[in-house]
Order: structure tokens, then C-alpha cells, then sequence
């Protein structure tokens, strides 16, 4: 099993979440441990890998997920511990605040564990599950989690 560390601070192999998972790096079974801190995310997260788990360093850091893209899930096995993340809002090219996207949205065909999680999402749902464009059974386990959002649902299905 392969670790990876990921620190804003720079004591790990990676400075961001996202930096780690475009690396090349990353495989099938990789755990990915993120020490506390503010992560910003200026694109959205896409997990493609199975029996991922990214995970916080200890549960008395705080790791923060910034990102204006979201968490997107499309692989089998994935879970997410320990982390908070907050979609941002931007705004287009005419200063108009966007709507749409989730913090963290499972695809339709996998098995996810959310475990000790905090999404907020001030463009849609903090969490989705499935869509209309995948078919297939969806798993998500979730264990202490929360969600906020500020135009709608917390959770769509």
C-alpha cells in the first residue's frame, strides 16, 4: 500500500490534495494523509482511483478544502475521513455569482465512505449522490458527517 503526505506547509510530498492526485503518483490502494490546514483548490477534485482513502493526519488536526470545483467521486472503494470541504461560489465574467455544483458528489456506480466529514456548498447540494448521467447502484456510508448548504438541499439523491 502506498502513502502519500500532503502538507500546506510544505513537510510533505505535495502541497495540495489536488497537486497529489494529478501527479501520477497516485494508484489503486493509495492512502493519502493530509496534515491540518487550509487547502485551496482553485479547479475541482476528480477521484478515479479505487480503495483511495484521504484521510486527516489525526483527528485534532483540521484539514480544510477550499475549492471552487468540488470533490467529484468515480471510483469503487473510495473514502474521504476527516475532512471539511467548502465549495466556494464564483463569480463568471460578469461578476454575477454562479449556481450549481456540490462539495462533494458521488458518481452513480460506486461504494464511498464519508467518515467523520463536514461539506458546505454555497452554489448547491454539500453532497450528491448519483446523477442522471451515470446509471448504477450508488453505497455511501456515512459516519459523523454534516452539510450545509445555502440555495437548497444539504443531500440530493
Amino acid at each position: 500500500m502506498q502513502q502519500i503526505v500532503v502538507d500546506c506547509e510544505g513537510s510533505g510530498e505535495f502541497l495540495s490534495l489536488g497537486e497529489a492526485l494529478r501527479s501520477g503518483c497516485v494508484a489503486t490502494g493509495t492512502v493519502i494523509t493530509m496534515k491540518g490546514g487550509t487547502y485551496k483548490e482553485n479547479i475541482g477534485l476528480h477521484i478515479v482511483y479505487e480503495h483511495l482513502t484521504i484521510q486527516a493526519a489525526s483527528s485534532k488536526e483540521k484539514v480544510v478544502i477550499h475549492t471552487y470545483g468540488g470533490i467529484l467521486v468515480e471510483a469503487n472503494h473510495v473514502t474521504l475521513s476527516g475532512l471539511s470541504v467548502d465549495l466556494l461560489s464564483p463569480k463568471g465574467h460578469d461578476g454575477i455569482q454562479k449556481l450549481g455544483g456540490h462539495a462533494i458528489h458521488v458518481r452513480a456506480g460506486t461504494a464511498v465512505v464519508l467518515e467523520n466529514c463536514s461539506a458546505t456548498s454555497a452554489t448547491g447540494a454539500a453532497i450528491c449522490i448519483g446523477d442522471k448521467v451515470c446509471f448504477g447502484e450508488v453505497e455511501v456510508t456515512m459516519v459523523m458527517c454534516n452539510a450545509r448548504s445555502s440555495v437548497g438541499n444539504a443531500i440530493i439523491c
